[in-house]
């Protein structure tokens, strides 16, 4: 089951939900990180452009580089240092957006594995997938960030509720 919400939608919810409803009595208001979300160049392009001048902080993608666990070459995708290289080129592109449209904003990668969908029995359970294990180490490291917040989920639902009804 797939569902979106268009660009111009979605930029201006992230400022009435997140930032004026939800945080509108906080003593800080948070960083932005959104959308979370796999990767396309013209809603990442306009997100920026809608949502406007320093709301979002951090434009965030969904990073699974070797598609649906399904896949009956997965175990050959695995290997394939090409197919693991293009990681390379959506970092490049989105960090191009961001210089472009809003250069107060940086790239992370919001969510990520091997292959979506948990993967494939007997090759992303076993030692070949190690391979996009230690790298993924490499290159992402040890250290963890901590989050904090003075929002309650409660509130934070029961605010979602009247923004969806206004």
């Amino acid at each position: 089951m797939g569902a979106s919400v268009g660009v111009a939608q979605y930029g201006k919810d992230l400022i009435k939900l997140i930032l004026s409803t939800l945080y509108e009595s906080s003593k800080f208001k948070p960083s932005l990180v959104a959308p979370g979300g796999f990767y396309e160049k013209y809603w990442y392009d306009r997100l920026l452009q809608v949502s406007g001048l320093g709301i979002i902080n951090v434009l965030t993608h969904h990073l699974y580089n070797l598609g649906p666990g399904s896949d009956e070459h997965l175990e050959r995708k695995i290997l394939d240092h090409e197919r693991l290289s293009r990681v390379e080129s959506i970092f490049g592109n989105l960090s191009e957006i961001i210089k472009i449209y809003g250069p107060w904003s940086s790239a992370w990668v919001g969510e990520a594995g091997g292959a979506y969908n948990s993967g494939v029995n007997h090759v992303s359970n076993r030692f070949l997938n190690s391979f996009c294990a230690l790298l993924w180490h490499r290159l992402m490291g040890k250290k963890v960030l901590a989050v904090s917040s003075d929002v309650h989920i409660k509130d934070f639902y029961l605010q979602l509720g009247n923004v969806s009804r206004s």
